[in-house]
């Protein structure tokens, strides 16, 4: 005989924030692009506030190391995206604050540092 007991109280508090606008497309105007990360991309404190916004606000989708949870998301973990981030970091920025397809703008839920410091935190997953 199997017993199945259930417990509407989880382990820990789980917090997730949800986002404000989901686009079609990503609309990257030069204000974007032309900008660069404000933190060094191997800044420990830096990566660690990445971190913990990455993992309230991303990982449900990318999954928490970056490899995609859900069917058709972007494998931030693979080297190629990451060297990509570091070149056109501008163009990133655009993607988290505007959104792109099934990815949501973040710009009226995350600060700009926030965003940066994501970035910053997705740069160094395989590192």
């Amino acid at each position: 005989l199997n017993t199945f007991t259930y417990s509407p109280v989880l382990p820990e508090e789980i917090s997730i924030i949800l986002p404000t606008v989901i686009p079609e497309k990503a609309v990257c105007d030069q204000a974007y692009l032309s900008q660069k990360n404000p933190f060094a991309w191997d800044e420990a404190e830096t990566f660690a506030s990445g971190k913990t916004t990455y993992d309230q606000v991303c990982a449900a989708c990318h999954a928490v190391d970056g490899s995609g949870a859900l069917p058709g998301v972007t494998d931030l973990s693979i080297a190629e995206i990451q060297s990509a981030l570091r070149t056109n970091s501008g163009e990133f920025l655009c993607i988290v604050a505007e959104g792109k397809g099934t990815m949501p703008g973040w710009k009226n839920t995350l600060s700009l540092d926030q965003i940066w410091q994501v970035l910053t935190f997705i740069a160094n997953l395989k590192q």
